[in-house]
């Protein structure tokens, strides 16, 4: 019986491999293998532009465009430790105690869970005035997404 399936194994490898790179065996789909860079391309590439669009919205004061990027019972997290609502941290920012003027991302990475969950870190780097305080900081940012009707928002 082992003899028997090992004889199909080479039979299958052998004849295989007689195919020419035009050809396909009967049966067979060539594709390009599946790795982790292509894994969830898309879902990279929005991702990406919803950090850009949140950065963006930062620096702007855009509440409004903000609002939208995060779940209504998002725990905002500061540094300090201190955790804040969506409500609180967006009154905040439109009366300026939040002030962002700069931000850059750094070592991007994303840990998808699934196609509308992924956990994204970086290495942000913000130039800000904070209830007074100016100042540049260099931060371990941890985002928690879901992707919520086509849309990925900020989550808890």
């Amino acid at each position: 019986m082992g003899l028997k399936l090992l004889v199909i194994s080479v039979f299958t490898a052998a004849s295989l491999s007689a195919c020419s790179k035009a050809e396909t065996a009967p049966g067979i789909i060539e594709t390009e293998p599946i790795t982790d860079e292509t894994m969830y391309m898309t879902e990279r590439e929005e991702i990406n532009q919803f950090l850009k669009t949140w950065d963006q919205a930062m620096i702007d004061a855009d509440t409004q465009t903000l609002s939208s990027l995060m779940a209504d019972d998002i725990v905002i997290r500061h540094i300090t430790g201190a955790t804040q609502t969506k409500e609180e941290w967006l009154a905040e920012v439109a009366g300026g105690s939040m002030d962002y003027h700069k931000i850059v991302r750094q070592n991007v990475k994303m840990d998808f869970k699934s196609a509308t969950r992924a956990d994204v870190s970086s290495t942000t780097v913000i130039t800000a005035t904070i209830w007074g305080g100016n100042g540049t900081w260099t931060l371990n940012s941890n985002m928690h997404l879901e992707k919520r009707d086509g849309k990925w928002l900020g989550v808890n």
